[in-house]
């Protein structure tokens, strides 16, 4: 491989009344020494190819093609304005919108299901995969958007929730390992008894 990836951050939202999920992922790369990094090839899961956007770290859109290989998953293609600098991390960000079919054997859901308690939906990714090294060993960051009433449950040490501006919460979940059969759950809640712990640990464990 001429590039690896070391992290990926990811924001999800999901609003279960359309159903539709709301995709933000920032992927870090690093170029190997003595290459010329021009385009990457990643595989992906799960995108809209027209709510498809492709930025640098400022901003900036990056060209790109998506295509289908499969039912099951794509081939998204950066094409980038100048070679990366070798050995430098470099973030490239995604975000897409996406319809949530749970009867459909065509997505890349494992699972979801929405009902008046439980918002629940199973990845098999909702990252990318190096094109070229398909099981690299990065970490994540996790954030799932709910509603005020509702509590989200993922894979990783948890913190949160923080309050938007707009009333919804938002929790993190720091994955230090590759999850390779990520999701995550939304569920409404019922404070009772003693407040959740906003820090968890080993005597204070998070629900």
């Amino acid at each position: 491989p001429k590039w690896s990836i070391l992290h990926q951050n990811i924001t999800v939202e999901v609003e279960a009344d359309k159903p539709l999920i709301r995709v933000w992922l920032v992927v870090k790369v690093r170029p190997k020494a003595g290459v010329s990094v021009e385009k990457m090839r990643f595989r992906t899961d799960l995108l809209d190819a027209e709510t498809l956007q492709v930025n640098d770290a400022a901003g900036g859109a990056i060209d790109y093609k998506y295509s289908l290989q499969g039912a099951y998953y794509g081939n998204l293609e950066v094409q980038l304005s100048a070679p990366l600098t070798p050995g430098v991390d470099t973030d490239i960000a995604v975000n897409y919108v996406a319809e949530l079919d749970c009867d459909s054997q065509t997505t890349m859901l494992k699972s979801c299901s929405f009902d008046k308690d439980y918002h629940s939906v199973m990845f098999f990714r909702y990252y990318m995969s190096h094109g070229e090294a398909a099981h690299a060993p990065f970490t994540s960051d996790l954030h799932v958007v709910t509603d005020a009433d509702s509590m989200a449950a993922a894979p990783g040490v948890p913190t949160g929730p923080d309050t938007l501006q707009n009333g919804r919460s938002l929790w993190h979940f720091k994955q230090v390992e590759r999850t390779e059969n990520a999701g995550f759950v939304i569920a409404k809640f019922e404070p009772k008894g003693d407040p959740v712990p906003a820090q968890p640990s080993p005597d204070d464990p998070f629900v």
